[in-house]
Parts: C-alpha cells; structure tokens; sequence
C-alpha cells in the first residue's frame, strides 16, 4: 500500500508539473472505464491516500484546469491515462522528483575541522585521518 500512495503522489505531482495547457492536452484522451457501467460498484476496489495539503492543492488545481471538482475523478484518470502511455512512457510520471542539494557553509565546515581536530587531540593514539568516526568530514571540512 506504501509503494502505491509513493507512486499516485509521484503521479500527481509530475502531472501537475505539465502546468494547465499541456495537462489539459494529456487529460483530453482519457476515456475512464473505471466510470463506465462496464465496472459493477462491487468488482471496483475503493484506495484511500492521505495526502499533504500541498498535493491535495495540486488534485484541486488541475481539476480546476479541467473543470473537474471531484478529487476522485482527477486521480482516477491520472491513473487512466499513466496506464494508457503504458510502462515505458509512464515511467516518466513515475520518478522521483529531484532532491535538494545540501551545501555546508564555511561556518559549518570550520566547526566540524574543529571538532576533529579537538578529537584527534584527545585520542592521541588515532593517527590523523584515521578515525573511522570522521568519515566524511574530511571532506566537509576541505569543502
């Protein structure tokens, strides 16, 4: 259940990503069976996400895009048309978004040398750039 809300939250996000015109674009084939009489209510499975207030403003804006007030019909056919690229193209609405890079300040870097540095003066017997604790901080500190 984890990996399916990871997966529906990647989907909404990247899909809101496309902005209003190429959304509407990408929303416009969507056919949605699952709203079809084909589908009798009990053969359908009801998924429930708990969602972020950011991804729940994500769900109501492009519904807005499409004229949609219903947040189950948005993600409905958000998983619509995702299968309908089918898994190679879907992929692309799938992955992980990029992170944050995370640079150390001077400040920072300078504290951390010094508190290797004042470790190194207490154990004695740990040659420099030696102690298994500092891994990385060499780093941080020539950074």
């Amino acid at each position: 259940m984890v990996e399916s809300s990871e997966a529906l939250t990647l989907l909404i996000y990247h899909a809101h990503k496309l902005g209003r015109e190429k959304f509407t674009f990408f929303a416009a084939g969507a056919q949605l069976e699952i709203e079809s009489d084909q589908h009798i209510k009990a053969e359908r499975t009801e998924i429930r996400l708990m969602a972020r207030r950011g991804t729940v403003h994500q769900v109501d804006e492009m519904g807005g895009w499409i004229n949609a007030t219903d947040r189950s019909f948005v993600v409905r056919l958000l998983i619509e048309r995702a299968h309908a690229l089918g898994p190679i193209q879907a992929l692309t609405l799938l992955s992980l978004p990029p992170r944050h890079d995370f640079v150390t300040s001077n400040s920072v870097a300078r504290t951390l040398y010094e508190w290797r540095v004042q470790r190194e003066l207490r154990a004695s017997d740990i040659r420099l750039g030696d102690d298994p604790d500092d891994t990385g901080l060499l780093l941080l500190g020539n950074g």
